[in-house]
Parts: structure tokens; C-alpha cells; sequence
């Protein structure tokens, strides 16, 4: 059922009133703007259409199948007007809208555009010429300074022409997205980069206005593009929705520009689709291009961006100082603003842990949170719901969200924040992450005085595009002498850097940056973070290693109990955190029975560690007793350069003729959680799993901060090594892999369960195997970039491995000596890299339907392997002998501990 703000009536009708205007923190009724769908019974979504000066006159109907209004000057009704919802002036925060009107193109007259401006009633666009195609076509009108006051008229808008016109629909937005270029680029939701040679990128101020230019004269592969990502919170995955691209460039030169822009399309011609191509003239001044994108899906695939803007033919440079991105809304949907807020309510609440630590949330506030999602969730299903009662919902919700806020300890905001040079110092502390201090040229320092010395030893700096890769942390009593605490480096762009240091009293804290033309900070943060000694000792363990096990802290000294009556969540996770204020080491589980009830996060440099054994009893086993669900809990989560070690894992309510679905029992999300600390070097090791729904999932955690898979949930370098399970649905899937990840000694085999000791309820193997050969698959494997694959054996699934379309690459990777038995499908693959394909050497691949079906244009490799069913697809059998590789055990050195007496904690990361 369509939804509408205001029921269609007669059009002998004027659509007159206003709605009331809400409170000033009204959150976002309209994401993507207002509008009017017309016809015999128009659908309007925060706009009220008329017709002008006689209504009586107007015609409607239905035209190659769409509705329409047309004017009709023989019986005076020239003009068609709009009245648009205060609500929605009030709300985008600017004077600039853009118009969009779907036309029937016929005659050659104009199309022309009256709006009420702010200093004039009456003020009037550029005119849109007709072509006289006889087919719909869609022409946009760009106003500025509106005001939007109802003065002309009455309205706000009003449509006419030179000759009758007949509209079928109008959109009015504003830019969600932009992008003010220069030496230092003010971002809006757009990340810009140069390209494809960015160090010939010039930038210049002309007529007032920064800008970037490109240059003709790079060498190969030159400087002829400017890449522009918009943020997918924003913009992502559009497919209902016209998107607008705003370009502001010199008109200078006789030349050209368009842009490559990602459409619809698995091609490159489709990743990087032509728009029309604009010439220009040689006026000497800034003109403004809107580009109309009915296709634009904005998912980063125009090399990492959702679109660039190219200098044509390349004869002439092109300068551009700003970009803005607009999206205008298919179909009307009154629910629109309140889904998006669902959507960030659900997200923050998914993502927050309460606890009484810097950036936890208060006992209950998620319950609290979580009530009023439902609530909003129960008003968005509402079978013709009123704007009135979304309006409502929406700020009910969003005050809930503004109220859903983490324990903050950072006491910059208490001081006065001062820099060697730049604009607007003071916005480096002021708790919003959408301003920022902008250096100019050359080194420089951001300093915060906080009025008194005060305890401090955790500085945090949240970036911009601008950023500092070397940098100090100095701190002083007087302002004048400076003592260097700490050094450190950003990651990247749009990142936040930490540095940790000896506690020291200082009134001034400064950072003093260096590595780049400028900087941009949005936010520069202090703390006072809790300071933790860890204790290392070596464990003797009860069953070989191949290391030394050192442990810093033991679990059991925070609570955990080991004989798995009572809860020991807090305990591991308490451990852990001391760990992590540490800066790092490993968490000693000794062997025992420890029952889990919530998600053990395992945050970056640590890890937790169990005595590895095997039945009857198994060392150190983790009984899961997890809410069930396909989106419940994980077991643990798995942060950067940590680990899982030594543990085996139960859930004791599984069922193995009718399971019962969980989440993943290790969980690597990569990027995804929390940001750049996690990104990399994860590890589950030594691990078993005894019977789990799902094993490993790497890279399938959405990212918390609501970005898309393709830049949002990207990791490096996993370790899986030494894992054995019985996996119903899935052994392992893993997506987005930016590196080579190693995966050796794998085995995912029903044996495991079926011939645990009774404690464990195994369950007959004839059941199990009937089950997950229906419904399991050992290994999904998704966008692995180069991983390789040692010693995989995978039994008693419907498929062994599976190789599926990736979220931002596709898959290419090597098995030396797989082993994959009683399947249906041995190895499928739906999709992976055209050019490198991935091999399978020196192993065994079984399968009743097919050893191998590959229904890709990539090819599967093989070498010294059996393959026992049939082979379809481009598989290429090579001959000769695959490599071999005998794994010998390792030397066992005396084991001493030498502990150093050198600062613990993270540098560079």
C-alpha cells in the first residue's frame, strides 16, 4: 500500500494548509527530501500541489503509464504551485535546495521555475529547454537562498511555461554529502583523493575559493581524476532513488568534464559508467553542473570510490572547489526518516556493552533503548500511518538516542584548546565530531590548557582527511617548557590515534604534528585511563606447546570459576580488560569448565589462552550458554594482533537432529568493531569445537559505526591454525580479506561430537551426518585476497567449500593438500577472480553431484589432486607433482622468563 503525508483528493480541488512546524530538534522526517507524485489522485509527501490562478481548469490522466497534471492557459490555469512543509525547511539546515521535475517533453518552448527567495517573492531559476523528445524526462532546478515563507501566492513553488506543460511528478532536496576542496579539504560526508597519480594534484585558491585542479602534464598514469567517496551512511546501495551530483568548477578554457560513476553491473564499463560529458566555455568564473543519476548505486567500486569527476578529452585542466551529493526519493514513503532512525537506534544499541568503563553505558540503558526501538518499529508497520503519528515516533526515538550516551571520562572540554595556527582551535574540544581545526600550511601544534595541572596519560586524535603520521605528545606546567610524553602516528585518514604515557600532572597538553602540507582534527581527547601492572609468570601445562606458554593475568583471580556452576563471564571479560588498560598480553584460562553466558570480547593485543586437550577432558572448555538465535550473541570476538588459544567449546542445549541455530562461535570482525585497532593479525588457534552451529566467521560482523561491508568490515592476515570441530550449518565463513591469511590444519568432521565423552550429549552419527550432509557446508569463502589453505579437511556436508561473491573483491587463494569427502559438492564456486583464480594441489575432493562445479569465469587449478564426481566449469587439470611440505616438530628450548623492564603498552599501530 502506497504511503502518503497527505491523502490524494479531486484535482478540481486546491490542495491548500500547512502543516505545523515542529519543535527546533526535530530529527529527519524527510532523508531525502519532499515531493509530489501527480495524477488523477496525487500522493505528496511533505509538499501541497495546486493549480493556479483557475483550479477548475486543470487535466489529468495517465500518460506512457504514468499520472500527470497539466496546465491548461485557454481556461487560465497556467501554473501549477507547491507548498512546502515547514517542517522540512527547518530541518536541511540550508538555503540551497534542488528541484527535480519529471516532464513530458514535447514543443520547444521553456520550462520555467518561480520560487519564494529570501529577498525576493518571486525570484526565478534557470529555465530547462525542452528537446521535444515526446518521452518523460527529468530536468532539475538548482535555488538558492530560499525562504520558503508561502509568499508567492501562497506557495513556495510555482511551475509554468511557455506553452502547457504536463508534470508527473517534483522532488525538492537538499545535499546530504559534500565537499569543499583546497589544500585543506572540508568534508562532509565525501572523502576526496586525487588521482591516478596523486603527488601531481594542484591546489589553488582562485577568486576566493580553494579548489583542486588536475594536472595534463603528469607523467603516466597522470593526474586526470578526482575520486570522490560518499559516505555510506549516507548513500549506499541505492537502487529506488535518483541521486544528484552538484559539481561547482571555473568555467575557464574551452573545456571539458563528467564523471565515471558506479552503476548497476558486475563490468568495469559498469563500474565506472559515463555520465553525459559537459563542455564549458571562458567566462572566468564559478558556475555550477548538476548531474542527474537515475542508476548511481554508490557501493566504492569506482576504485574505492562511488564515483570521479574526469577532465574530458584532457586538453584543458579542470578546477573544481566543491562537491555536493543529493539523493531524491523514488517512491514517497512518510516512514523514510523513521527507518533511518530505527536503523542508527539499532546499530548503537547493538554495539554498546554496559559497564562502568570509559565508552560502556549505564546498567539498562540498552533495555531502555531496545523498548523504544520496538515501539518506533510498531508505528513504521502501521498500515497507513498518519505523518502525525511518525512525526511523533520519530521524536520519541530520537530523543531516546540523543539520551543514549557511553561513560565519557575525556576532560579536554574542561580546558581552553589553542594553536601555533588555523582556524577555530576551540572546535578541537567541543564534543562534535562534525567541526574541526584546520592548520594551514607546514608543521604545527594543537594544545589544550586545562587551567591546573592535572593527572594525565591518554591523549586520543580524532582525524580528518589532513593527518599527522609522526607526531608528539608534550606536556607542560608553565606553557613555555615542553616535555616530550609520547610519539605516535595516525593511521590514516578519518581515524583516531591514541597515544598512552607514564601517568604525569601537566596543565598544558600539546601535540605537535608533523608529516604533512596541513592537518585537520575534529577532536583531541585526554584521559586519565586506568593503569594496570601485569604479572607475567610461565604455566606449566598439563599438555605439550610448541611455546613457552607467559601468562600476564589468570582469569581465575578475577572470579572465574572453573567448575562451570556459576557465570564466569564477568570474570574472563574483567580479565581481559585489565589485559587491554595493560596495553596488552595474554589471559590464563586454566583447565576447567567455565560457563559463558554473553560475548567475550578479546580486545587488540590480547589474548586469551586455555590448556589445549583432547577427550575425555578436553582442558579448558568453554560451556556457551548463549541465547539462541541467527543473530545472537558470538562466543567471543576477536579484536587486532589477539587470539583465542587452547580452549574447546560446548553448547550444551544443541541439538543435533533439530538444531538449534547461534551465532558464530569465534568471531573476527576486522574493522567492524570499534576501528583501525582491530583491523588485523587476528588469531584462533589450538581450538576445539565440539558442536557448534557456526564456527569461525571472519569479516561477517556489520560494522558498528554503520558503514557498508565493502570499506566497513575489510581485515588482514587471520590465523586459523590447529582448529578441529563439528560444525552444523557452517564451518568457517570469511569475507573481505585485504591480505594473505593463513588457514593450516583445519579439520570440521562430525567424529568429534558423536564420539565425545557422555557429559557432552554426543549424539548418534547417523543423525548428525544426515543433517548437516542436507543442510551443512565446511568453508563460504567470500573476497580472500591471496589466503592460503594447508591441510583443510572437511567431511559430511551437502558442500565442502564454497566460494561465494565477496563484498568488495572476489575470492583468489591456494589448498595444498585439501581433503574433502562424502559431499554432494565437493568445491562450487559461484564467483571469484577472473584473473588469478585459485588452486587446489596434492589433496582428495569428493563429491556424489560434483568434485568440482564452477559456475565463475575464473578458472580452478589442479595439480596432484583426485577428484572423485563429475567436473563442470573451467577447471584446468595440470600435470607433474604438487609440492610437498612435511611439518616437523619443533624444538623444545628451556623455557625461562626474562621479564624486561621497558614500558608496556601500543606505539605505532
Amino acid at each position: 500500500m502506497t504511503r502518503r503525508l497527505l491523502a490524494g483528493i479531486l484535482p478540481a480541488l486546491v490542495l491548500a494548509g500547512v502543516l505545523a512546524a515542529p519543535p527546533a530538534e526535530a530529527a529527519t522526517m524527510y532523508p531525502s527530501g519532499v515531493g509530489a507524485d501527480l495524477g488523477p489522485a496525487p500522493t505528496t509527501l511533505g509538499v501541497l500541489p495546486a493549480a493556479g490562478d483557475d483550479p477548475a481548469g486543470l487535466q489529468t490522466g495517465t500518460e506512457q503509464g504514468r499520472g500527470y497534471w497539466r496546465t491548461n492557459r485557454a481556461a487560465n490555469t497556467g501554473y501549477l504551485e507547491f507548498d512546502v512543509d515547514r517542517d522540512y525547511v527547518d530541518e536541511i539546515g540550508t538555503d540551497d535546495v534542488l528541484v527535480t521535475v519529471t516532464y513530458l517533453d514535447t514543443g520547444t518552448g521553456t520550462l520555467e521555475l518561480q520560487y519564494d527567495a529570501a529577498a525576493d517573492p518571486q525570484a526565478d531559476a534557470d529555465d530547462i529547454r525542452p528537446a521535444g523528445t515526446g518521452r518523460w524526462r527529468t530536468g532539475t532546478f538548482a535555488l538558492t537562498d530560499i525562504g520558503f515563507t508561502d509568499r508567492l501566492g501562497g506557495a513556495d513553488l510555482r511551475l509554468f511555461g511557455s506553452a502547457d506543460i504536463t508534470i508527473a511528478s517534483l522532488r525538492i532536496s537538499a545535499a546530504g554529502a559534500s565537499v569543499q576542496l583546497g589544500a585543506a579539504p572540508i568534508q562532509n560526508r565525501i572523502s576526496p583523493r586525487a588521482g591516478d597519480r596523486p603527488e601531481n594534484l594542484v591546489t589553488g585558491v582562485q577568486d576566493g575559493r580553494p579548489y583542486w585542479q588536475t594536472d595534463r602534464t603528469a607523467p603516466s598514469p597522470g593526474t586526470n581524476f578526482f575520486y570522490l567517496n560518499v559516505s555510506d551512511t549516507y548513500l549506499y546501495d541505492n537502487r529506488a532513488g535518483l541521486v544528484l551530483i552538484s559539481v561547482d568548477y571555473f568555467d575557464q578554457g574551452n573545456g571539458q568534464f563528467g564523471l565515471h560513476y558506479d552503476s548497476p553491473g558486475e563490468t568495469l564499463p559498469e563500474k565506472f559508467k559515463n555520465s553525459e560529458l559537459v563542455s564549458y566555455g571562458d567566462t572566468g568564473t564559478w558556475r555550477t553542473h548538476t548531474f542527474a543519476l537515475p542508476d548511481a548505486v554508490m557501493t566504492n567500486r569506482s576504485n574505492g570510490a562511488d564515483f570521479r569527476i574526469h577532465n574530458g578529452d584532457g586538453t584543458v585542466d579542470l578546477k573544481v572547489a566543491a562537491v555536493r551529493v543529493a539523493k531524491v526519493a523514488g517512491a514517497l514513503d512518510v516512514t523514510e526518516g523513521l527507518v533511518d532512525v530505527i536503523a542508527e537506534a539499532a546499530r548503537a544499541e547493538r554495539a554498546a556493552r554496559e559497564g562502568t568503563r570509559d565508552g560502556q553505558y549505564p546498567a539498562g540503558s540498552r533495555a531502555v533503548l531496545r523498548a523504544a526501538i520496538d515501539d518506533a518499529r510498531a508505528i513504521a508497520a502501521t498500515s497507513d500511518v498518519t505523518d502525525v503519528q511518525v512525526k511523533e515516533a520519530l521524536r520519541t526515538l530520537q530523543a531516546k538516542v540523543d539520551a543514549f550516551k557511553p561513560i565519557d571520562t575525556n576532560f579536554a572540554p574542561e580546558g581552553t584548546a589553542t594553536a601555533s595556527r588555523g582556524a577555530e582551535p576551540a572546535q578541537v574540544n567541543d564534543r562534535d565530531h562534525t567541526t574541526a581545526w584546520t592548520s594551514g600550511p607546514g608543521d604545527a601544534w594543537l594544545q589544550v590548557d586545562l587551567g591546573k595541572p592535572r593527572r594525565v596519560n591518554d591523549v586520543r586524535v580524532e582525524w580528518a582527511q589532513a593527518h599527522s603520521p609522526d607526531y608528539t605528545v608534550q606536556v607542560s606546567n608553565d606553557g613555555t617548557r615542553f616535555t616530550t610524553v609520547g610519539r605516535t602516528g595516525s593511521p590514516g585518514a578519518n581515524q583516531i590515534s591514541k597515544t598512552r604515557f607514564a601517568t604525569t600532572k601537566a596543565r598544558y597538553v600539546r601535540v605537535a604534528m608533523t608529516g604533512a602540507e596541513s592537518f585537520v582534527v575534529k577532536e583531541l581527547q585526554l584521559r586519565e585511563s586506568p593503569v594496570v601492572a601485569p604479572e607475567p609468570r610461565l604455566v606449566a601445562t598439563a599438555n605439550p606447546t610448541e611455546d613457552g606458554v607467559i601468562a600476564d593475568f589468570d582469569a581465575t583471580a578475577y572470579g572465574a570459576d572453573r567448575s562451570g556452576r556459576r557465570d564466569a563471564t564477568k570474570a574472563i571479560q574483567q580479565a581481559i580488560y585489565a589485559c587491554q588498560d595493560a596495553g596488552g598480553g595474554t589471559v590464563w584460562l586454566p583447565a576447567g569448565r567455565y560457563r559463558v553466558t554473553g560475548t567475550i570480547e578479546v580486545h587488540a593485543f590480547c589474548t586469551l589462552r586455555g590448556e589445549h586437550g583432547r577427550s575425555p577432558d578436553y582442558g579448558t572448555v568453554v560451556i556457551a550458554d548463549l541465547a539462541p538465535g541467527d543473530d545472537g550473541p558470538s562466543l567471543f570476538r576477536i579484536g587486532g594482533s589477539a587470539g583465542v588459544l587452547g580452549v574447546t567449546t560446548y553448547y550444551p542445549d544443541q541439538n543435533a537432529a533439530d538444531p538449534v541455530p547461534y551465532n558464530y562461535t569465534f568471531e573476527i570482525p576486522g574493522g567492524a568493531w570499534i576501528g583501525n585497532e582491530n583491523y588485523m593479525m587476528a588469531t584462533v588457534a589450538d581450538v576445539t569445537m565440539l558442536n557448534s552451529y557456526r564456527g569461525i566467521g571472519i569479516s561477517t560482523m556489520p560494522n558498528d559505526r554503520g558503514n557498508a561491508p565493502s570499506s566497513g568490515q575489510v581485515h588482514e592476515s587471520s590465523t586459523i591454525r590447529n582448529v578441529h570441530g563439528t560444525a552444523l550449518l557452517e564451518g568457517a565463513r570469511a569475507y573481505n580479506g585485504a591480505d594473505v591469511g593463513t588457514w593450516e590444519n583445519v579439520a570440521f568432521d562430525n567424529a568429534i561430537w558423536a564420539s565425545a565423552p557422555a557429559a557432552y550429549k554426543p549424539p548418534s552419527r547417523q543423525a548428525l551426518d544426515a543433517w548437516t550432509r542436507a543442510h551443512g557446508t565446511g568453508l563460504v569463502l567470500g573476497d580472500l585476497e591471496w589466503d592460503q589453505f594447508h591441510r583443510i579437511s572437511l567431511s559430511d556436508y551437502r558442500v565442502g567449500i564454497h566460494v561465494v561473491a565477496g563484498q568488495r573483491a572476489q575470492f583468489t587463494g591456494s589448498f595444498l593438500q585439501p581433503d574433502v569427502r562424502r559431499t554432494d559438492i565437493g568445491v562450487l564456486v559461484d564467483q571469484m577472480d577472473d584473473r588469478w583464480g585459485m588452486t587446489l594441489a596434492a589433496g582428495r575432493i569428493e563429491g556424489s553431484e560434483h568434485a568440482v562445479l564452477n559456475d565463475s569465469r575464473g578458472y580452478v587449478k589442479v595439480t596432484g589432486t583426485t577428484l572423485t564426481g563429475a567436473v563442470d566449469g573451467i577447471v584446468h587439470r595440470m600435470s607433474g607433482t604438487s609440492p610437498t611440505y612435511r611439518h616437523k616438530p619443533l624444538p623444545k628450548p628451556k623455557q625461562t622468563l626474562y621479564v624486561a623492564d621497558a614500558p608496556h603498552g601500543v606505539g605505532y599501530l
